[in-house]
């Protein structure tokens, strides 16, 4: 019966990678990797908001960066979420 299950969940995972895939080959905005130090609970704010979202890391810290600069932190993104509220005090 194990087996079953296994595999149900192997056949999620590679639609949510291809999906993925899919998602990242369709962004308007190319990328581009920085470094920038930050105090360690916006860290911890991305990575727990990624989670809760579904959405990447990368993801998150642009919803962020558009509200912070434009405003546009509603209308940004796909599955923005209210769990960054407690990191805003």
């Amino acid at each position: 019966m194990e087996r079953v299950s296994d595999l149900e969940d192997w056949r999620e995972l590679i639609l949510w990678w291809r999906l993925r895939k899919r998602i990242v080959a369709t962004e308007m905005t190319p990328r581009r990797r920085v470094t920038y130090h930050v105090a360690p609970q916006w860290i911890e704010a991305i990575r727990q908001e990624a989670a809760t979202t579904g959405d990447t890391q990368g993801d998150v810290l642009e919803r962020a960066l558009a509200l912070y600069f434009h405003g546009q932190g509603e209308t940004y993104g796909r599955n923005k979420s209210a769990s960054l509220d407690k990191w805003l005090c």
